[in-house]
């Protein structure tokens, strides 16, 4: 069973990396095996590793998920949020001269690279009265966030509870603004998917694995040292060799692991919501012909 991620290991993935840690894959007989774009730096990634049958689940963006639907290709099956609820938002450092979205135009924005990025920042910062003019850099994916901390780019699209948490931590606090209050709709902000063949073909073996990976979450959840310490040992953990940062980020992310004691609820409305508002606005049909 071969997991696509979507980052390097962080605290998102903490109830995949739980599960391994206590060898539940391996009691239920799973051989789990895990793809980290550090793999090929990010060459391809997890949702074309999907399309292509390398890996039974991947978590992608929801950008990624509504793109597959609005081309008509439909390869794509959401199964779980990672987090239920968007905990994502534009920042810039605190000590810049950037006060509110439309301060941005004429500024370095570092791009992640997902579909529809350039409209979706586009329009917050033409719904807060600005042009909507940035310049566009084109960074190493796993660097994006170290160019925002040494002042090389202007904004990224982070994660509060991961890069926010990172940054203050190293004393570079970030002023954040939220897409939701520039009126732009947000779905989950990490979803688990398979490919539609894939899941058809594997679709007991890939909702056992989905048990354990809950199960993992659960734990997590209760108990986030077990966490921090699954994710901090783990081969594939390249990236957090502070094993106290690792652990403000995964108390950080704890209240967004579930919804109402609930893990991995997709909700199907406000996805649908996102998709409609994407359509509206930000629909270019050159991208959908990919």
């Amino acid at each position: 069973m071969k997991i696509a991620l979507d980052w390097t290991p962080n605290p998102t993935h903490c109830g995949i990396f739980t599960a391994l840690s206590k060898s539940w894959f391996h009691k239920a007989g799973i051989d789990l095996r895990l793809i980290s774009p550090q793999a090929d730096n990010y060459t391809s990634t997890p949702s074309l590793r999907l399309k292509n049958g390398e890996a039974h689940l991947a978590i992608i963006s929801p950008e990624e998920l509504i793109l597959d639907q609005l081309s008509g290709n439909n390869q794509f099956v959401p199964l779980r949020a990672l987090l239920q609820q968007n905990v994502s938002s534009m920042a810039v450092l605190a000590s810049s001269d950037i006060k509110r979205p439309a301060h941005l135009d004429g500024k370095k924005y570092a791009l992640l690279g997902i579909p529809w990025e350039k409209e979706i920042i586009t329009s917050m910062i033409k719904n807060d009265g600005g042009k909507g003019e940035l310049e566009w850099v084109e960074a190493p994916k796993l660097d994006i966030y170290e160019s925002l901390f040494e002042g090389k780019t202007d904004c990224a699209w982070i994660f509060k509870p991961i890069e926010g948490v990172e940054a203050k931590y190293k004393n570079l606090p970030l002023k954040t603004f939220n897409l939701e209050d520039y009126d732009v709709p947000y779905g989950p902000t990490t979803i688990l998917a398979s490919n539609k063949v894939t899941y058809d073909i594997n679709k007991e073996e890939i909702e056992f694995t989905l048990s354990i990976i809950e199960a993992g979450y659960s734990l997590a959840h209760l108990e986030p040292s077990i966490a921090v310490d699954a994710i901090f040992n783990h081969p594939l953990n390249h990236y957090y060799k502070d094993y106290q940062l690792l652990n403000k980020c995964q108390i950080e992310i704890l209240p967004y692991l579930n919804e109402n004691g609930v893990w991995g609820r997709f909700n199907a409305q406000k996805m649908e919501h996102y998709k409609n508002w994407l359509s509206k606005h930000c629909i270019n049909k050159e991208l959908l012909k990919r």
